[in-house]
This record gives structure tokens, sequence and C-alpha cells, in this order.
């Protein structure tokens, strides 16, 4: 049985919803779309790969290769990878279920820009979370069945079986640092429209005082357009980082899919080559648009004060972490414990847990790494459950301006407008 890329079909079905969504988000014709909309197909894209990944994974855990192969690895590490397919399934079912609430809300017509834009974020762990099992059933296919059958080749040979399948892998953490990239994009656009919708607000309010409140002078009106029109820079200035962080993404994952897919004769060396440009630039690009939430937080922490941001924050800033930061300083760990000398890298290695990891071969440390990357979806999926409620009250605060159209541009436009007359 030839096991199919998950990577690819996620990067590819992610391609045919985005277009989806930009024409039948939520209804089409003037009809709302109760089973065809963009996240319950994205739901039931998820399902197909969880289970088709948790049957592989199953089905070659069963094989006497299988089997065997856990005698080469740590205790620790064999009851986490088999509850692995089942904590996906869990961060799953509670990523659905919230969605589904928020879908309600959609239905009623009940600030449906917000809505929309909060499930892309919570559905977040379930697509990380599967390309993580899918990564992990690709590595154990690698050990279970395809190690075995190479016994007799080259070396040559073998080492080339093994990065082609470290390559696949890989690939398909870069197809959720995509999604990680859309979702964190559309939580940007998301925080930046609720403040703009207080700004506005708060001057609404003191313009439409009672008979007893003061009338706001022209001066006090020009300092609440231009808080607004400020604002409307920062949030320019914001996707700058934060659309770096996308493109980077969906250029690495679709560069490697295409290598992958169509240039089967490429050597180990070509790719790491190809792929290595991008390290870089995504570093830096992540490092930007964690710094431009930061901002966005601490700018305007006093207009969210019912958007909960903390927790919101930080759920963010843990997901974008995954995709170049952390196995990054896994690297470094093993690293600095290969320059050690002879007697302290011998302490180093007695210690539990990490002495194993710093000496894992390539391939079970993907195993390793997709099982971390299960449970913390898993850990964030839960966070989400307090972070994304479907009846905070800055859903029904904001939705005035519940469209796509720039909140900012229509009411600098109208202040204009008010001032020609």
């Amino acid at each position: 049985m030839v096991l199919i890329d998950a990577g690819l079909v996620m990067y590819v079905g992610l391609g045919v919803l985005f277009v989806w969504r930009s024409f039948f988000a939520w209804k089409c014709c003037g009809r709302g779309l109760v089973y065809l909309n963009y996240c319950s197909l994205l739901l039931v894209l998820i399902f197909v790969i969880l289970a088709y990944d948790s049957f592989y994974f199953i089905k070659v855990a069963l094989t006497d290769e299988g089997k065997s192969s856990w005698d080469s690895m740590p205790a620790w590490l064999r009851p986490w990878m088999l509850a692995s397919p089942s904590i996906c399934l869990v961060t799953y079912i509670m990523s659905a279920l919230q969605t589904f609430q928020h879908m309600e809300e959609i239905r009623e017509d009940r600030a449906v820009l917000y809505h929309d834009r909060a499930v892309q974020i919570i559905l977040l762990p379930a697509v990380y979370g599967v390309m993580g099992l899918s990564s992990m059933t690709r590595m154990y296919s690698y050990i279970g069945t395809e190690a075995a059958a190479l016994a007799g080749a080259s070396h040559h040979s073998k080492q080339e079986v093994l990065h082609r399948s470290l390559s696949r892998s890989q690939t398909c953490f870069w197809v959720g640092d995509l999604y990680e990239a859309w979702a964190l994009f559309q939580f940007g656009r998301l925080t930046c429209e609720v403040v703009a919708a207080k700004i506005v607000s708060r001057r609404r309010m003191k313009a439409v005082g009672d008979e007893d409140a003061e009338v706001p002078s022209e001066k006090d009106i020009a300092v609440s357009f231009a808080l607004e029109i400020q604002h409307k820079a920062v949030e320019s200035l914001t996707w700058l980082g934060i659309l770096s962080f996308l493109l980077v993404c969906v250029a690495e994952a679709g560069a490697s899919l295409w290598l992958l897919t169509f240039q089967t004769r490429m050597s180990a060396k070509a790719f790491d080559d190809a792929m290595n440009q991008f390290t870089i630039a995504g570093f830096l690009a992540s490092a930007a648009a964690i710094y431009n939430v930061f901002i966005v937080e601490e700018s305007y922490h006093s207009f969210l004060e019912h958007y909960s941001p903390r927790v919101k924050f930080i759920t963010v800033k843990v997901l974008v972490t995954f995709a170049f930061f952390q196995r990054g300083c896994f690297k470094i760990l093993m690293y600095m414990a290969n320059m050690l000398p002879a007697s302290a890298r011998a302490t180093f290695d007695k210690i539990p847990v990490l002495g194993e990891l710093i000496n894992f071969p390539p391939a079970q440390f993907e195993l390793f790494y997709g099982a971390l990357i299960i449970t913390e979806c898993f850990l964030v999926c839960v966070a989400h459950q307090w972070a994304w409620s479907s009846k905070e009250i800055w859903y029904s605060e904001a939705d005035d301006y519940d469209n796509e159209d720039s909140l900012i541009q229509r009411e600098v436009a109208e202040y204009g407008a008010d001032k020609s007359v």
C-alpha cells in the first residue's frame, strides 16, 4: 500500500477552499450554505486525512516490523505515540464543536465577519494537529516497513529513501505553518477591526451624549479622526510582517511539494539546498509577525477590554512558535550537546528523556516531534474554549461594521464630505 501524501492533499485542499471562500463563504445565490460552506468542507477534509493516517498508523503498528520497531525506541515514547491519534481526534472534535457554535451565530446573521475570522483561528489546532499526525505516520511507515524492505540495499539507497521520507514528513509541518500564517493573518485583521470599531464607537458616544453633556468641539472631532487615521497607519504596517510570514509559508510548502512530486530524481543535497533558502526568511518573517502582533496588543490594549486580548494573544504567539522557533531550539540543543567534551557528554546522556532526545536518530526525532506537536495543539485547543467563546459581547459591539469595507476609510470619507459641505 502506497501512503498518500497528506501534505499535498491538504495544500491543494486549502487552495480550493480559499477560492471557494472568496466566492461562496456562507451564501450562494442568496441562500445560506449549511453544509457546503468552506468551514464544513475543511472539517470534512481534516477528518478524511485524520481517518486515513490513523488507519495506516494502526496498520503499520500491527505488522511484525512495526511491533519490533518499538524495541529501538525509549519506553516513554511508545505510549505517547500510540495515544497521538486519539489526542488528535479529541482536538478535532473540540475544534469542530466550537466551530459549530460560531457557525450558528453566522446563520443568525450576527457579526458574520467577526465569527468568520474566529472560526478560521479556532480550526488551527485541528489542521496543525492532523499534519503532525501525517508526519508521524509517514516516519513510522518508514521505520516499520520501508527500512525493513531496504535491508539488503546499498547505504546510498537507504539514505535517499530516508531523506525522502524525512522531507515529506517535514513538508507536512510546512503545510501546517501555511495555515498557521493564514490564521495569524485573520487574527491580525480581526484585532485591528475591533480596535477601529471601538475608536469610532467612543467618538460617537461623545458626540451624541445626553442633553447636559458638553458638545464636542471641532478640535475634539479632529483629534478623534486623527486617532482613526493613526490606527489605519499602524494597521498597514502590521500587515508588512504578517503578510511576509504568510507568503514565505506559501512559497516554502509549495516549493517542497513541487520538488517532491515533480522532481523525483533530485538528490538529497540538492533538495536541502533548495529549501534552506526559506529558513532564514521564515525565521525573520515569523519574528516580525510576532512583534507586530505584540505592538498591536500593547498599543491598543485599552480598546480591547471586552476582547480578552491576553488569552487570545498568548494562544496565537504559542502557535506561531511552532513554525520556525521550536524545531530550531531542538537543533541548537543537539548541536551544543555534540560540542561537549566526552566526559560531560557522558553525564548529559544519563539525564532522563533529555539524554535520549539529543541522541535520537532523524526518523525517531520526527516521531517525537510529531507527538509533541499533536499534544501542543490539544493544549491550545483547550485554551481556545475560553479564548474564543461565541457569546462574547465584543461581537455585538462591533456588529454595525461587519463587512469587508475598511471602517476607518468610510468614517474619514464621511467626515471629509461633511467638511466640504
